[in-house]
């Protein structure tokens, strides 16, 4: 367990630093425009996640509140900036009666989120396994949000201009799916998984290149989704992520009935 944590540790610092270093590429070529500083916020957020993560691993503390909300925090951030892309949060842009109801759907799951965590950390003296469960959802609907957000982005944006929000959206897109194989995983196995959650902190430094990449390519994110007027809302990530929860519910329903060593297979 010794040798995880301190991969753990350096992988959650390797994510720290290279976020860190993107920040500073951002901020040092801003240009005043709003895209231009919500993603320096959102990875000074995903720095400080990632730190305190770090942090937890060398001291192998629990989770504490300071760590869910922070992760609330840099879910929030980068889901902030594909909603600033897909123009959502302009009435005049889109038409309203699309943009409101999503925009409360979002705000609710955040919210939920954020009660839940500090519902779960309130009082430790009996924390119960539902406290573990509830967060647990709050983070897939996280996930799976953010996914979606990246699938309309891509969507909806004009074919000619996909290759400046190309690499954005893997990379973005990537960090959600991994925290949505992870937490789907710790939902049927009712404990997060050591090795996948050491792993997270590599997988979120390799998302920096590709997000640098786009922000080099397209530095004013001027998307041209306003072209459109109206945007898709068909989401194969939705359906896609639900085959997926039903696949694994059903897996371990059966797994039940097997037990034993066939579980972990």
């Amino acid at each position: 367990a010794d040798m995880l944590t301190t991969i753990a540790a350096a992988s959650y610092t390797i994510a720290a630093l290279a976020h860190l270093v993107l920040a500073i590429l951002l901020l040092t070529s801003w240009r005043g425009r709003l895209h231009g500083i919500v993603l320096p916020v959102a990875s000074l957020l995903s720095v400080a996640w990632a730190a305190i993560l770090a942090y937890q691993a060398t001291s192998n503390s629990a989770f504490s509140l300071l760590s869910d909300v922070l992760e609330i925090l840099r879910n929030a951030g980068w889901s902030v900036f594909l909603i600033i892309l897909l123009g959502l949060r302009q009435p005049g842009n889109n038409p309203a009666s699309q943009a409101r109801p999503a925009m409360l759907i979002i705000g609710a799951i955040y919210i939920g989120c954020v009660v839940a965590a500090v519902y779960s950390h309130a009082d430790l003296g009996h924390a119960s396994p539902n406290d573990f469960t509830s967060n647990i959802v709050g983070s897939l609907a996280m996930a799976i949000l953010g996914m979606i957000l990246v699938e309309q982005l891509y969507r909806n944006t004009p074919v000619k201009q996909r290759w400046g929000i190309k690499f954005a959206c893997l990379g973005i897109g990537g960090a959600f799916a991994y925290d949505f194989y992870m937490y789907s995983d710790a939902l049927l196995l009712k404990h997060v998984n050591p090795e996948i959650w050491a792993a997270r902190g590599i997988i979120n430094a390799l998302i920096v290149p590709l997000i640098a990449v786009s922000a080099a390519r397209n530095p004013h994110w001027s998307v041209g989704i306003t072209v459109s007027r109206r945007i898709l809302f068909y989401s194969a990530a939705l359906f896609g992520a639900a085959a997926y929860l039903l696949a694994m519910a059903a897996a371990g329903y059966y797994l039940r009935f097997f037990g034993g060593s066939w579980g972990t297979v």
